[in-house]
Order: structure tokens, then sequence, then C-alpha cells
């Protein structure tokens, strides 16, 4: 039997081993670095847009949240300058669970800007924009240009839900010119990392200021309106386009409705040839 005294050695001696081989691995362990929060939706949307910025290089405007971009003037083939904006950016989550984000920019040009009024035949600047999330970021899948309009000024752009997981825009733009109006909305869809045309729907057509008093021959009088909404109908892939014709089509009244789905193969809508009427 150990006397007590050495019992009381052995019991010091095992304390002392354990203190020094915590305060050792305490010492020789790696500092723990805190976990860090996974960046939020509006984060990684903020750097998908300066990514795009720094593509194009776009420079800050006098204005807060306006931007400067140099590009192609579709009708003349000249660089010319925009003053434009991002809309506010719309995550969505697709059928198969992919994680997307639709965006859009519009631009006028700057001559519009500083005169108030630019050339009649120079349209703006709207680009829908299609990111992918891929390994925590959004990565530009596709991007599409739609320049149209008058006098310097950007078409209109709109994030719609075509579906019950269908995501897309409407563009809409008009002009006035020597008594004709004529306005119209594009359709597009956001499908397997591209935008997808859908169909324009001419929303209005007058031509009754262009017959000036005295002219010998004047076109019969056209004044047609196109109304349209989508008619939500929850589990549908695509919701009903309901559109709606009044007014007058070459000197004939009309009143006509339509509820639209896009064809199956080309999913474009079947709008009808005779009332989108082109001046």
């Amino acid at each position: 039997m150990p006397r007590p005294r050495l019992k009381s050695r052995l019991w010091w001696a095992a304390c002392f081993a354990l203190v020094a081989g915590l305060v050792g691995y305490l010492y020789w362990m790696p500092p723990m670095v805190p976990a860090m929060a996974a960046p939020s939706p509006t984060r990684l949307a903020e750097q998908a847009q300066r990514a795009y910025r720094q593509q194009h290089a776009m420079r800050a405007a006098s204005a807060p949240g306006e931007w400067q971009l140099a590009a192609l003037d579709s009708q003349s083939g000249e660089q010319l300058r925009y003053l434009g904006r991002f809309a506010p950016p719309l995550p969505v989550t697709d059928a198969q669970g992919g994680q997307w984000l639709l965006g859009s920019f519009s631009a006028n040009t700057e001559a519009s800007a500083n005169a108030g009024e630019d050339s009649f035949a120079t349209p703006g600047v709207s680009r829908l924009l299609l990111w992918q999330l891929q390994g925590g970021r959004y990565v530009l899948r596709s991007e599409r240009q739609r320049q149209s309009g008058s006098q310097g000024m950007a078409p209109a752009v709109r994030m719609l839900q075509l579906g019950s997981h269908a995501r897309g825009w409407v563009v809409e733009s008009r002009y006035l010119h020597m008594g004709y109006q004529w306005a119209q909305a594009e359709f597009f869809l956001a499908a397997g990392g591209a935008i997808l045309p859908m169909g324009q729907l001419v929303t209005r057509a007058d031509n009754r200021g262009a017959c000036v008093d005295g002219a010998v021959e004047c076109a019969p009088p056209t004044d047609l309106q196109a109304q349209w909404r989508l008619a939500t109908r929850p589990g549908l892939p695509f919701y009903p386009l309901e559109v709606q014709w009044s007014g007058m089509l070459n000197g004939q009244r009309i009143a006509r409705h339509l509820s639209l789905l896009p064809e199956r193969h080309s999913r474009r809508y079947p709008f009808p040839e005779a009332l989108n009427v082109s001046f």
C-alpha cells in the first residue's frame, strides 16, 4: 500500500500534467474564426450590377443612381452617350429550384437630358438582364437590348409574373410624329438562361392627325386602342393574357376581346395581325 505522502505527490503530479497539457493545447490550437454569414440577396444583386457597370465602362453621373453609358445607336450606327438607371432587380426561383435575378437598365440619350428633346428618329436604350446564381454569386447569362421610341427617350420596362413559375418583362414604347400616334408592348420570357421574345402588341394606333385640311387623299381613319392584363390563375404554367380592342380601324368600328396563351412550341402570343397596326 502506498504511503499517504506518496499518494499526495502522485495526485499533484497528475494535476500538473493535466494543466500543462491543457495550456499546450490552447497555445497550439488554431485561432477560432467566426462563421461568415452568407451575403444577402440585396448584396448579391448589387455585386451583379457593379460587375455589369465595370464590364461596360459605366461612370456615375451627376444625379444619384444615374449612370453614363456609351453605346451604338441602331438607327444611325453612331456611338452615342446615354444616361440611365437600373430597375430594382427581381430574385426568382424556377420550377427546378434554380435561382435567377431579373433586371433591366433604361437610358435616354444625353442630348435629350440636356436639351429636353433629341432628334425624333433617335431612340433611347433599354436592356433586359438575366443573371443565374452560381457559386455564391450572380453570373450574367443573357441580355437583350431594345431601342425604340423617339426624341432620345428609352422605352419603359417592367418585370412580370407570366405564370406560376414564369417570369419576364414587358417593354412599352410610343411615338408621336406628324399626326401619327403609335404605341406597343413587347413581351419577353426568361427561360433556360435565355431571354425569349413572346411577341408585340400594338396598344395605340391613331392616324387622324395626319390627314390635314385640304388633302386630296387621306387614309381611312384609325383610332384603335388595346388594353391588356394578365389574369392570375394559380398553378397554370402561363396566365391568360386578356386583351380588349376598341375604337376604329380603317373607318370601321372595332370591339373585340381575346384570352391568349403562348403557343406551345414558339411560346409566343398569337396576336391577330390585322389588329397590330403599323404606320
